[in-house]
């Protein structure tokens, strides 16, 4: 059994995912094509793979049809690549090329350690072109610079949901993106909900991406996100570098909970367009609480982002780093920041905050289109950089 360090036990505790060590006492069962066949049964015209508690091996990748229902019996159903595993994923569609539909994974766990997949495509969890797909009360418990679970291209109405993911490795946890750029196939209509995650090393636990496609219509909500030594902790993007040709647009991050980051707990960039980012609770980001910004050289500007209701405690630069095109950001508690509670670009309105305990408590550096009124500051004084102060008014310093 493989040693889960005492950092990724630490993350797990934070998060509340629970590791039990082993599944049963009884020797790994291996599902061979064969050995599926046991655990199959047709309900309602669909094909049900249920597996009962302990622990099952894959000698290749399983490739699950239309119609199709993977199931177990909570963490006592585990989940495991054989040594000698062969195959570029773990758990996939079965025609990504023409599409599958209607695929659930639910009620078991998976573990998975590093080096195990090669070939084109490479993913745990991964699936593309799939409508109506399921993804629910999973436990991932994985060392791998692939992210747990993946919708790498073309899925719509997609749900995960109550899933507990740790990632020991480079990787992340869930990400959302479209490789695919024909407006045909889009990536659109996926609710990611109450969703446990913690990965530490590079990638964000949760990023929706455009990449190469349109991804539109992504709901994030209600999870708990431990992103210590992550580069964020949740992210949208269109792209991330000049010649990718996906958009990100429609997207709301609503109502998580947030630990840490490195460059910031959440990140808006590259282009993504019509994003809510309301009610989520940022704790001890290293840099910014929010990033709103192109995200490079090169990169488009985020478009009409909204920020509201958040509360951002303990970050390490600022609170709220906004630029953009119609960004507003309005109604947020922002405490204890290690330099601006929010700075300020150009085409930006700032109102109504709450703002204690930084330095400045809003940095307005932006000359063009921007507001600031309404706000309240305390021990927090608002500076403006070239002393131009109009578009600045009604707001109380104490």
């Amino acid at each position: 059994m493989r040693r889960i360090p005492n950092s990724i036990l630490l993350i797990a505790a934070v998060i509340g995912i629970a590791i039990p060590m082993s599944a049963s006492g009884d020797a790994p069962r291996s599902l061979t094509r064969e050995g599926l066949e046991q655990f199959t049964r047709l309900e309602d015209g669909r094909r049900v793979i249920h597996l009962p508690r302990g622990t099952y091996t894959l000698p290749g990748t399983l490739h699950l049809s239309s119609g199709t229902v993977l199931e177990g019996e909570g963490e006592g159903t585990v989940l495991r690549p054989e040594k000698s595993f062969r195959g570029a994923r773990l758990v996939t569609n079965a025609d990504p090329r023409n599409g599958n539909t209607d695929i659930t994974v639910r009620s078991l766990a998976i573990e998975v350690g590093a080096g195990l997949f090669v070939g084109e495509n490479p993913g745990i969890l991964r699936f593309e072109n799939v409508r109506n797909l399921e993804l629910k009360d999973l436990t991932l418990r994985v060392r791998s610079q692939f992210y747990g679970i993946d919708l790498a291209s073309g899925c719509r109405d997609a749900l995960i949901e109550g899933c507990s993911i740790v990632n020991e490795g480079e990787g992340g946890c869930i990400m959302v993106r479209n490789r695919d750029a024909s407006p045909e196939r889009p990536t659109r209509n996926v609710r990611i909900l109450r969703n446990r995650l913690g990965s530490g090393k590079v990638d964000e636990p949760l990023a929706v991406f455009g990449w190469r496609g349109m991804v539109q219509d992504v709901e994030v909500r209600e999870n708990q996100v431990e992103a210590t030594g992550a580069s964020f902790g949740i992210t949208a993007y269109g792209i991330d570098t000049p010649g990718h040709t996906g958009s990100l647009a429609r997207v709301r991050i609503e109502a998580n909970g947030i630990r840490g980051g490195k460059n910031g707990a959440i990140a808006v960039k590259g282009g993504a367009r019509e994003v809510d980012v309301v009610n989520n609770s940022i704790l001890s980001p290293e840099r910014d609480g929010i990033f709103l910004h192109t995200g490079g050289r090169g990169l488009p500007v985020i478009r009409d982002v909204r920020v509201r209701g958040n509360v951002i405690s303990n970050a390490g630069r600022h609170g709220i780093f906004a630029t953009g095109e119609g960004v507003a950001v309005e109604r947020n508690e922002i405490r204890d920041c290690g330099n601006a509670g929010i700075y300020v670009g150009d085409n930006v309105t700032v109102a109504e905050n709450r703002i204690t305990n930084a330095s400045p408590g809003i940095l307005v550096e932006g000359t063009r289109d921007r507001t600031v009124r309404g706000n309240r500051t305390r021990n927090a004084p608002i500076r403006v950089l070239g002393g131009d102060r109009s578009g600045i008014s009604e707001n109380i310093e104490e």
